[in-house]
């Protein structure tokens, strides 16, 4: 660092000491890195202590090293994304269907005069209560989908204020 500054200590400055250690001892453990940048990324004031060190930082060791860990997770947060909206696609879009096919039954075989009375009730109760899961279960991945959305961009903005 240079002199003159004060860096308190806090996660940027265990993962800058991880980061020079590295030279030193290959045997680092990543889930410790990942660990650390996953923190100082969720955390305004930890990412801007994180700029302030790679900028006042002489080692040239310190920013490619965090912009390949800020990578890393970027493509963990990436692969994230896009399992939520696989999930979202496949089984939300799917188990909607096939709820409202059940709706569409059970209120075709009460018209029909199939069923009646109590049988007539859970021939549309039934379907419409695993309509309503099924839409709470998908408004949860699609929340999933969204935060991780924003943990990706949130990532992206801090790999270019690094990078320039």
């Amino acid at each position: 660092m240079a002199s003159g500054h004060h860096i308190s200590p806090n996660k940027t400055t265990a993962l800058l000491a991880y980061i020079l250690d590295m030279g030193t001892d290959q045997s680092l453990d990543r889930v410790v890195l990942e660990g650390l940048v996953d923190a100082i990324c969720v955390d305004a004031d930890e990412r801007g202590r994180l700029i302030s060190a790679v900028a006042l930082s002489q080692s040239p060791e310190i920013r490619p090293q965090v912009l390949e860990l800020l990578g890393r997770r970027l493509q963990r947060l990436r692969d994230d994304l896009e399992e939520a909206t696989d999930r979202d696609e496949i089984i939300g879009v799917w188990s909607q269907r096939v709820a409202g096919g059940a709706i569409l039954a059970g209120g075709g075989t009460v018209v029909g005069g199939l069923a009646t009375g109590g049988a007539a009730v859970i021939a549309l109760v039934v379907p419409l209560a695993a309509g309503i899961i099924t839409t709470v279960g998908r408004n949860k991945l699609r929340r999933r989908a969204r935060a991780v959305r924003r943990l990706c961009q949130e990532t992206e903005r801090l790999i270019d204020l690094l990078s320039l």
